[in-house]
């Protein structure tokens, strides 16, 4: 998902000047596909940062909300987590807790697999938030803020990155 998609508010959220445009680069090998839950996947390692956002970022040494509205608050037994409202992928797709959850669920059948290993899959709340039970929100959102853990529209196709 591009972040020049996204609302200007949540440009600032990590740190970005929201500005429009396009921006063409060339690079000396071939990319032919881009997957954001792939750890061999080269260019997804450079470029996935770019062109894709997790639910939080690394900002400098600290954990932000990236496409989450808040860090995760603490809820019973577990951490809630609430997407911001209105998302969407660059070409337009909404981005909502049903891709979220699928995103997830993707990228711990990929290559996040170890990484995800104390996060349990997440469950719907309400159309915004969803709760992880038996963790620590503070490690969740740490955990959640690597690139492997990217969200991307329903349908998503590495051969057409989104």
């Amino acid at each position: 998902m591009s972040a020049a998609a996204l609302a200007s508010r949540v440009a600032r959220a990590r740190g970005r000047a929201p500005v429009g445009g396009r921006v063409q680069m060339r690079v000396p090998w071939p990319v032919s596909a881009l997957d954001p839950h792939a750890l061999d996947d080269v260019a997804a390692a450079i470029f996935g940062e770019a062109v894709f956002d997790s639910l939080y970022a690394y900002d400098g040494a600290r954990v932000v909300p990236a496409l989450a509205e808040t860090l995760p608050e603490a809820a019973g037994d577990g951490a809630r987590v609430r997407l911001r409202a209105g998302l969407t992928s660059a070409s337009g797709r909404p981005i909502g807790l049903r891709e979220a959850i699928a995103s997830l669920a993707r990228a711990r059948a990929g290559s996040a697999r170890a990484w995800l290993v104390n996060v349990p899959a997440p469950r719907r709340v309400d159309a915004l938030t969803m709760h992880f039970a038996n963790v620590d929100a503070a490690k969740l959102a740490a955990s959640l803020a690597s690139p492997l853990c990217a969200i991307v529209p329903s349908g998503f196709s590495p051969a057409r990155p989104d």
